[in-house]
């Protein structure tokens, strides 16, 4: 029997602009199993810090894409991570809360709310309880604690102890959660004493049109590429610590993206005076793989996040690259396991560029053998249907039983 599914994500979009595209991509596989699937989200991009669509006098727009209804509120704006930040992100779930019974949608079966914030989650649970369904939560970044490991945010500051009441509120009303870490069952289970039973794993997965043939092809000069977002949470600053500490004219860094980093990394590349770091600017969702297809080897970087699940490094694995992890969340690190690329040491850069220099050396003929083990990996297990069958898996139990 089909259901009616409304997602909240702020910061959810189509594949016809950058960013992440999780929740559109498993809308499309619960419709095509006969669900109807709602989106509220903000038009509003947080990395090109601009507007992607045109509002209607109430500032919303209804759009379908590919059978997803998409809800677009509008947000306040902000061109920095300040306090205007935190006014859009407020601003998301203030909005919904006036705009949605104005919409005369029909009534959800069951209702997701999504972190990247703790709002949007907190504003579904509290329509789930208006509609009398079942509400579950999704945690892709946990707030406060991931700002707190990053040294940010102290643990015992004003705004993480009301974070935290936040999550709690949010977990304690959730009927099953969902994670993308499987860090974040054990948090759960430490903090909430949560059921494990009722979490669910569900990483992020891949689109059958990033797993393309593999091209490895050499123009003198070794390619290794980011593609993603440029914020604190990626620690950039070690890809360029890394291009410096090599001092290789041989190998090229191209930075694809952006995001409020990439002034100072642009900066920290002037200063050094390195002219093998190219940054290319953002790159549309759709045309991700054709971009990864060009280079030889491609660059995952994270700092100190350890609850969440690298969107890009199943993308990357996908396009039969060999893939270069510099991370210290070892989940989000499943290189030596699989042999499709080579661990960096982030706390030690001396030691992080002799281990590059010799893993290209001594596989660098064997590039496209070690780039198919990653691609026969995402194949087998972060291919969207797989993770789509298992979302509606969860969608129809909730239901069912509540």
């Amino acid at each position: 029997m089909s259901k009616n599914i409304w997602i909240f994500n702020h910061h959810a979009q189509g594949s016809e602009i950058p960013g992440g595209t999780r929740h559109y991509d498993l809308a499309k596989q619960l419709v095509s199993y006969g669900h109807s699937v709602t989106i509220f989200a903000a038009g509003f991009h947080y990395t090109l810090l601009k507007e992607t669509v045109e509002y209607d006098q109430d500032g919303k727009k209804i759009e379908d894409k590919d059978g997803v209804k998409f809800v677009w509120v509008k947000t306040y704006p902000y061109e920095r991570n300040n306090i205007k930040r935190m006014v859009n992100i407020l601003s998301y779930a203030w909005k919904l809360n006036f705009l949605i019974p104005k919409l005369g949608l029909d009534k959800p079966d069951i209702i997701i709310g999504s972190t990247v914030h703790p709002f949007a989650s907190l504003v579904a649970s509290k329509f789930a309880k208006k509609y009398k369904v079942p509400f579950v939560f999704e945690i892709r970044d946990l707030w406060p604690q991931t700002f707190i490991d990053m040294d940010l945010w102290a643990k015992d500051s004003i705004k993480s102890k009301v974070f935290k009441y936040i999550e709690k509120i949010t977990v304690n009303r959730s009927h099953r959660v969902i994670v993308l870490s499987p860090l974040t069952i054990e948090y759960l289970a430490k903090e909430y004493n949560y059921d494990k039973d009722n979490i669910l794993l569900l990483p992020n997965g891949i689109n059958d049109n990033f797993i393309i043939p593999i091209n490895q092809e050499y123009d003198n000069k070794i390619n290794i590429t980011y593609l993603g977002g440029i914020d604190k949470v990626h620690g950039l600053e070690f890809l360029i610590d890394l291009a410096f500490s090599l001092k290789n004219e041989n190998i090229d860094f191209n930075i694809y993206g952006d995001g409020k980093e990439r002034k100072n990394l642009e900066s920290m590349t002037n200063e050094k005076k390195l002219t093998n770091i190219h940054f290319k600017g953002s790159v549309a969702k759709i045309e991700v793989p054709e971009t990864l297809s060009k280079a030889n080897l491609l660059f995952v970087s994270t700092s100190n996040v350890l609850y969440g699940s690298e969107n890009k490094l199943y993308e990357y694995m996908a396009t039969g690259k060999p893939i270069i992890v510099a991370t210290t969340g070892e989940h989000n690190n499943p290189i030596r396991d699989i042999d499709c690329g080579v661990a960096l040491d982030r706390a030690n850069i001396e030691k992080a560029s002799i281990d590059l220099i010799n893993f290209i050396e001594n596989n660098k003929n064997d590039f496209e053998n070690i780039g198919k083990n990653g691609q026969n990996y995402v194949k087998e297990n972060r291919r969207m249907s797989i993770l789509g069958k298992k979302l509606e898996t969860l969608c129809k139990e909730v239901v069912q039983n509540a």
